[in-house]
Order: C-alpha cells, then sequence, then structure tokens
C-alpha cells in the first residue's frame, strides 16, 4: 500500500554523498514499483531526472552527476506516489 511506498522512499540513502561525478540510491521496496528521480539545484531547477522499474527488494540505481557544478542539490526519491527529499552534495 501507500504507506510501504512511503516508507521505502524515506529509508533510502544516497552515497557517496559529498560525491563528485555520480552517485548510488539505494533503495528498498515492498513490491515492483516505479522510482523517480530528480534532481534539482539551489533555485528550484530540474538539473537532472531518471525513472527506473524498481523490484522487491533491494535496488540501487545509478545516476550520473557530470556537468552539474560544486553545490548543495535536493533529490526528490518518488516512489509511487509518495516521495522524499534528500541533500546531496556535489564537491
Amino acid at each position: 500500500g501507500p504507506e510501504n511506498a512511503l516508507t521505502s522512499a524515506t529509508a533510502s540513502y544516497i552515497f557517496p554523498n559529498p560525491t563528485k561525478n555520480e552517485a548510488s540510491l539505494n533503495i528498498s521496496l515492498m513490491n515492483n514499483s516505479t522510482i523517480q528521480l530528480e534532481v534539482f539545484n539551489t533555485l528550484g531547477q530540474l538539473v537532472k531526472a531518471t525513472k527506473v522499474e524498481g523490484e522487491a527488494g533491494t535496488n540501487t540505481i545509478n545516476f550520473e552527476l557530470n556537468g552539474l557544478k560544486s553545490g548543495i542539490y535536493l533529490v526528490n526519491v518518488k516512489v509511487d506516489n509518495s516521495y522524499s527529499t534528500k541533500k546531496l552534495v556535489i564537491e
């Protein structure tokens, strides 16, 4: 149900953090779900987005950050209709 999706999104984490050229999201799902990652800069501009079909169990999703300037970014992790926002630092 939705509470499972919310738990998955909230408990997910990004590593390495801080990072340089790429990062990975570690997320555990109760069932197969679509995972959306949206990376925003501090101005609220969407600078990167990716969508993956996640499988029940632990998923590791790699995403490239090439071309993004050093600084703080916010990553929206969306599972079904639930989402959680993580802070990501690019060195």
